[in-house]
């Protein structure tokens, strides 16, 4: 009969190790990971094939890294999660900023 295993060795065995990831966002992009209502950050950190599973946690407004008008973005999960989180944030970030530039040059008259 194997020997009983004490229960806290057990559990700090079983845990998984975490990683945190701390990312400055423009506050005029925060949109773009937040969503209306808050469904792009939930899709954001939902477990699945295109989603992280990490926790995204946003600065509040008006809350600035000191100097700028950039917002904390931390991101907390397993190191695979936080990676992917970061990844899938650093997209969204990067399709909205060029989204942002093609509307203003549509709108100076440049887009054709």
């Amino acid at each position: 009969m194997p020997a009983p295993t004490h229960p806290v060795a057990a559990a700090v065995a079983g845990a998984a190790a975490v990683t945190t990831i701390t990312v400055s966002i423009p506050d005029n992009m925060v949109g773009a990971i937040l969503g209306r209502g808050g469904a792009t950050i939930n899709e954001l950190q939902a477990s699945g094939r295109r989603t992280s599973g990490a926790r995204i946690n946003v600065s509040q407004r008006g809350d600035f890294i000191p100097g700028t008008s950039n917002r904390t973005v931390t991101i907390t999960g397993s190191p695979a999660a936080a990676q992917a989180a970061q990844f899938l944030i650093t997209h969204r970030i990067q399709a909205a900023a060029s989204e942002a530039m093609q509307r203003q040059q549509q709108q100076q008259g440049g887009g054709r």
